[in-house]
């Protein structure tokens, strides 16, 4: 009998400490995702939030490129605005904000130049009709693969060939990932977030910048 007592007293306390350690690993994890860090001192992506995110937002709206509410959060505004600026230098597009993406938006700042507000250099102007997009429950996914987000836009590739990066007068930079059974000849359609944009957005005719 006190054997079976001590047994069980023995595995009481094992499972209690147990608890405890695990407790204590996710309130580390926790802590480690918000932690107050100056902005490059970790690689910020989806799900995380702190000062450096703030900070990384700040820069991003000062050029141009929407991350949603300065709130310290990052979301997937800010991860679609990350992987635009990606697309526009031509990096790996991950929606990480890591040490080259920092490196860019510290480059901008130091320079004070216009950021991404609009471009000087481009290839070729298209005049073109634009309608408005957003994600819907059943797909998210582009023609080319890609997860939908702010900084896509849906083209006639006979038109304006996939993977074309682009300013779009009125909207900012996007690349040519999408296609559209409505979408030919000198029509595109620019993806926003909610539907409530795409409202405000309507249908206007609107430059589009080839910068390649």
């Amino acid at each position: 009998m006190f054997i079976s007592v001590q047994r069980g007293f023995v595995m009481r306390t094992r499972l209690f400490l147990i608890a405890v350690l695990l407790l204590g690993m996710g309130i580390f994890a926790f802590v480690s995702t918000t932690e107050a860090a100056p902005l490059g001192d970790r690689p910020l992506s989806i799900g995380m939030s702190g000062d450096d995110v703030q900070e990384l937002q700040v820069k991003l709206a000062a050029i141009g490129l929407d991350p949603g509410p300065i709130d310290g959060k990052f979301g997937r505004m800010t991860e679609s605005a990350v992987m635009l600026l990606q697309q526009i230098k031509q990096l790996n597009v991950d929606g990480v904000a890591g040490s080259e993406v920092v490196q860019l938006l510290n480059e901008h700042a130091i320079q004070g130049s216009r950021g991404f507000a609009a471009p000087e250099r481009y290839r070729q102007v298209i005049t073109a009709r634009s309608t408005a997009y957003a994600p819907a429950s059943s797909s998210n996914i582009t023609y080319s693969g890609t997860r939908l987000r702010r900084g896509v836009v849906a083209v006639d590739p006979r038109v304006i060939p996939l993977g074309t990066r682009m300013y779009v007068e009125g909207y900012g930079y996007a690349v040519a990932e999408d296609t559209g059974g409505a979408i030919k000849g000198n029509k595109i359609d620019v993806a926003f977030l909610s539907l409530d944009e795409c409202y405000q957005w309507g249908v206007r005719d609107v430059n589009v910048y080839i910068l390649d």
